[in-house]
């Protein structure tokens, strides 16, 4: 299961509640009462490249209700290949919100995947855990926050099939910059756009069905790909010209 960009086995899930930033989170065992018959994790769905970065920080808020003996949520990573996980922190106990700033300078020079990962006896798990508004920082590999909790995109084409015109919409993305692609079935790049940075979640446009140099694209079937700032999703649609 797919949740925003984080995959899920077991009782993790998005959930609207009072949260610090929106109105959902990321939240294991939401129904306070489930039984564990597998592990239960929520692992970011992109490797992340820290391979040129330096102090890394992965910031987030979190809210406990782990009051069970020998039972707990870790926060894990490994390196690329790498088939175990390692612990970088564990959550314990009962609290509030709170913000959670670690240092993971150690982890520079790699590709790690991470996780959050209920650990303790298999069967009913009253324990719940609740995270939000998850950033990683580093000193030069983004020019802003990677973040980490984000909606996935989702582009609007019509008509489909297209003749003349197509109107593309593109919802769901932080501000800045889009770059929209559209190549055909042999890979070949047939136009591109990049937006001036945008302040809307929101944003459409509509292609005159020509190429970059001016001229009608044959007919024929057409990829195409979305990309938004700071977000490895890349949405890929398929578009049929006749």
């Amino acid at each position: 299961m797919t949740l925003f960009n984080w995959i899920s086995t077991g009782c993790w899930d998005i959930v609207q509640t009072d949260v610090p930033q929106g109105t959902q989170c990321l939240c294991d065992n939401p129904s306070g009462s489930a039984f564990y018959e597998e592990e239960s994790s929520a692992t970011y769905a992109h490797p992340i490249d820290l391979e040129a970065a330096t102090n890394v920080n992965l910031q987030f808020w979190a809210k406990k209700s782990i009051d069970l003996y020998n039972h707990y949520v870790a926060l894990c990573y490994r390196s690329g290949g790498e088939s175990y996980w390692q612990t970088i922190y564990s959550f314990m106990g009962v609290g509030d919100w709170e913000h959670y700033d670690l240092d993971l300078s150690a982890l520079a020079g790699q590709s790690i995947e991470l996780s959050f990962s209920s650990r303790g006896i298999w069967g009913v798990n009253y324990a719940t855990f609740w995270i939000d508004d998850i950033h990683l920082y580093t000193d030069n590999s983004y020019s802003e926050a990677q973040y980490l909790l984000s909606p996935p995109l989702r582009v609007l084409s019509s008509p489909n099939p297209f003749t003349r015109e197509l109107a593309i919409a593109v919802q769901g993305f932080e501000k800045g910059p889009l770059q929209l692609d559209i190549y055909n079935i042999r890979g070949q790049k047939v136009c591109s756009k990049k937006t001036n940075p945008l302040t809307s979640p929101a944003f459409s446009l509509n292609w005159n069905v020509l190429d970059k140099a001016g001229r009608e694209p044959a007919a024929g079937v057409y990829i195409l790909k979305v990309s938004a700032p700071n977000r490895e999703t890349t949405i890929r649609k398929i578009l049929k010209l006749h």
